[in-house]
């Protein structure tokens, strides 16, 4: 009798732990990868970049993403013709070099992009340059966009930036992406996410923030959260969690904690 009970017992720890272990099951979809392009491809990048007048002040990193790069050795080496822009002309510029540059910055067509900000390169707002110098004009501006949305989440650092220096545009930026995968339940909930670091201590920039439960939550959101391993940028979908002025960055499928940082 004493070993018929003893072999229950093990029955019923194995189907417990075999239902932990599919409650834990890895979605092998998740998250979605981003490669480096091959050398091929990047070669032929340059050589498109090249061809253009962006290739001065804009590189190119291993996945094909172009950035603004203002202190390259080679730019700023131009004409200094001095252009007073209006805010529509540079509105204008900005979209027209969307659909010219298209293919340096991964996008098809400008629908949902929208201009965000508008600052010389000593990150002056335009309004208040105007305000303060109605009749000067300055070197150069940079146009940047909104945030690029997949299937309604925000993805950090995917702004578009358009720099307009002197009288033309001499450089892009921008981190767009067409593939991304959201597995179909969350593992941990907002809630889930936020008690999984209770009593946790996160350090940035000198300030020190410890999770309470006298810790005052603002509003949480759900975004694409891409971070960068060895070869891949991975997309991970996540619960920006806000305790107080900080923002916490927890992924959705194995409560890992991604970003801190205070905002």
């Amino acid at each position: 009798m004493k070993l018929i009970k003893f072999f229950l017992l093990l029955l019923i720890i194995i189907s417990m732990v075999s239902c932990s272990k599919n409650d834990n099951t890895i979605d092998p979809n998740y998250p979605t990868k981003i490669n480096t392009l091959t050398s091929a491809a990047y070669d032929q990048l340059l050589i498109d970049l090249s061809e253009t007048s962006l290739y001065q002040c804009t590189s190119i990193d291993s996945f094909g993403h172009c950035y603004v790069s203002l202190k390259n050795k080679s730019c700023g080496h131009f004409d200094s013709v001095y252009v007073n822009y209006s805010r529509q002309e540079l509105s204008n510029i900005f979209y027209e070099s969307l659909l010219k540059y298209n293919k340096f910055i991964n996008i098809t067509d400008t629908s949902g992009i929208t201009i965000s900000s508008i600052k010389n390169h000593k990150s002056v707002e335009f309004d208040k340059f105007k305000t303060t110098y109605p009749d000067s004009a300055t070197e150069g501006w940079i146009i940047s966009s909104n945030l690029q949305k997949l299937n309604g989440y925000e993805i950090p650092g995917t702004e578009i930036k358009v720099d307009v220096f002197f009288d033309q545009v001499r450089s892009v930026e921008g981190k767009r992406y067409n593939e991304l995968y959201i597995p179909p339940t969350d593992k941990y909930s907002d809630a889930q996410a936020k008690a999984s670091i209770l009593n946790k201590e996160y350090t940035y920039n000198g300030s020190t923030l410890k999770i309470s439960s006298s810790t005052y939550w603002n509003e949480s959101q759900k975004i694409i959260f891409p971070i960068s391993k060895g070869n891949t940028i991975e997309l991970r979908v996540c619960w920006a969690l806000h305790p107080g002025n900080w923002q916490v960055v927890i992924d959705t499928q194995n409560g890992e904690v991604l970003s801190y940082v205070k905002i």
